[in-house]
């Protein structure tokens, strides 16, 4: 017994994500319980093929969860990957943390248990092979990973794709060696990629590929007329899968949604983004606030002095704000550290 457990905690790191918290039950209720789980589990060593990120589906194998859920599951960003020819080791507490969020998302959504599986230290390298050749369906491959980096929870889809003429297509098809130059910024709408390559007299050069990305994610949608200043919630609106391709704004997370309060009216369909709701401030004009005056001594000579004041503006948190003290009537000046609280400093 003494022996299993050794081997059980020193190479395979279990981590439960969110409600799965079941250690210590009866073996039959047990069996029971598992066959309602779904596990994502990794393998100890994964060979990528050219691949410049590495997403949860290279690494993982999923039992027990619907296709649905696998396919979302499949395209979380976990890290870049090796160079190509180089091995990497990650450890259990790198990647759990890369994925643990999607994990716990995908988990709520489907309204299953979820379970990660994870040894302690996983090896990935990768390969270079004949694989590695340029096509057309590794140039999206990649395309689609590097903007996974921007957006783990996003779907991409690359539309109207002008490829080089077929004379340099033959060409790159035939090079060793080739990259994509991708820019600093993410690529949304329209774009013209640069594929660097080397031909065979082992001359640099550079062909481009235009095309349009579209980014696609699931968002809050009002099911209902909203009026401005009303408080929403989660019942308000569905999530759906829309092009966010070119929005300027963030969709509103669901842990915001709760309470919140619209600046503008939202009518049936509408998206809703984080600049809809409204600021909520620390304190308004003639709010009572209480402030808090401490020394600037050693510690064993610290004090702190607290007193009521009333607020002559408006503030946030962060904000100097100016206060007049209901008892000198004289005014003050303090930084706002929370709701109707404020800190002379």
């Amino acid at each position: 017994m003494r022996d299993w457990l050794k081997i059980f905690f020193f190479t395979v790191s279990v981590f439960a994500i969110s409600i799965f918290a079941t250690h210590s039950v009866a073996s039959n209720s047990r069996g029971q319980d598992l066959q309602n789980i779904g596990f994502v589990e990794v393998h100890k060593k994964v060979d990528l093929r050219n691949k410049a990120s590495i997403l949860l589906g290279d690494i993982a194998a999923f039992k027990n969860i619907a296709q649905a859920s696998q396919e979302r599951l499949a395209k979380v960003f976990v890290a870049n990957a090796p160079s190509v020819g180089q091995s990497k080791e990650y450890t259990s507490l790198e990647l759990t943390q890369a994925v643990r969020a999607s994990i716990t998302k995908e988990q709520n959504r489907s309204q299953k248990r979820l379970g990660f599986k994870v040894p302690y230290k996983v090896a990935i390298t990768n390969v270079a092979t004949d694989k590695t050749a340029f096509s057309k369906s590794s140039v999206k491959e990649q395309i689609k990973a590097e903007l996974a980096k921007s957006c783990s929870q996003c779907d991409f889809q690359l539309k109207n794709l002008q490829w080089p003429a077929p004379v340099l297509m033959k060409k790159l098809s035939r090079s060793k060696s080739w990259s994509l130059d991708f820019p600093s910024r993410a690529m949304k709408g329209s774009f013209a990629l640069p594929i660097r390559y080397l031909n065979s007299e082992h001359s640099k050069r550079v062909v481009w590929l235009r095309g349009h990305a579209h980014w696609l994610q699931n968002v809050p949608v009002a099911n209902r007329q909203i009026n401005i200043g009303e408080r929403i919630s989660q019942q308000d609106f569905v999530w759906q899968s829309r092009d966010i391709t070119l929005a300027r704004d963030g969709a509103l997370s669901k842990d915001r949604i709760e309470g919140a309060k619209l600046r503008r009216s939202l009518g049936v369909g509408e998206i809703l983004w984080a600049s809809m709701i409204e600021r909520e401030r620390a304190m308004k004009y003639g709010d009572i606030v209480r402030v808090s005056v401490k020394s600037e001594g050693a510690d064993e000579d610290e004090w702190q002095i607290s007193l009521n004041a009333i607020a002559q503006q408006s503030a946030d948190i962060g904000d100097r704000v100016k206060l007049l003290n209901t008892k000198s009537r004289k005014y003050i000046i303090g930084v706002v550290t929370g709701p109707r609280e404020v800190e002379v400093r």
